[in-house]
């Protein structure tokens, strides 16, 4: 009898359900279907993954899952997400494993699905081009004043227009305006992955 009773209470705290259904969906994901972005990818890097990504597409429309880095250059994330946004594509499963930048987060909204591992930390920051100002201030070829400022000036534009498409993509994915994405990068904030998902970063 107490060995009934023992066994019956166990068997009630056993857990009645199995994982979610998208965290089975990705495990049934085989490895030939997953692509890995290494950490602060180049356009190089993006063009290898895109084209792994058209062939997986032309090979089949089963799912793929697209493993996204911190963070990259600005004019790969660019040329990925507008790869991720064809019509009648395979659904990119894409998750994010670690602080997010803004190109990161780029990516993440032009995937199908958003997800986040569950011990990613979401750290929302502005695009920074220092690296590339001052490389640009070093590297000009005429000295002159005049020269400087005509192509920082094109620089800056660039940046900007960048920027501005990013934050489009965003917005667009998200539901929030840009004005206040802009704000919220401003305050470079920090979120655990329920946060994330609760904000509207991601789905899941």
């Amino acid at each position: 009898r107490c060995w009934q009773i023992r066994t019956s209470t166990e068997a009630s705290l056993q857990p009645t359900e199995g994982p979610p259904p998208l965290l089975d969906r990705i495990r049934a994901i085989p490895a030939s279907r997953r692509v890995r972005l290494p950490d602060s990818f180049s356009q190089d890097a993006a063009g290898k993954a895109a084209a792994d990504i058209l062939r997986m597409n032309a090979e089949s429309k089963n799912d793929i899952l697209l493993l996204l880095p911190p963070g990259g250059s600005p004019n790969a994330t660019l040329m990925l997400a507008e790869l991720l946004q064809l019509p009648e594509t395979a659904p990119t499963i894409g998750v994010l494993c670690g602080a997010a930048a803004t190109t990161s987060q780029v990516l993440l909204q032009a995937c199908t699905i958003r997800g986040v591992s569950r011990h990613a930390e979401l750290s929302l920051r502005p695009l920074d081009f220092t690296h590339s100002m001052n490389a640009l201030r070093f590297s000009l070829p005429d000295p002159s004043p005049t020269y400087a400022l005509e192509d920082l000036s094109d620089a800056v534009a660039s940046i900007i227009q960048k920027q501005e498409t990013m934050l489009a993509l965003i917005a667009a994915r998200t539901g929030i305006s840009q004005e206040r994405i802009l704000a919220t990068l401003a305050t470079k904030p920090d979120y655990s992955a329920a946060e994330a998902v609760a904000a509207g970063w991601a789905d899941v």
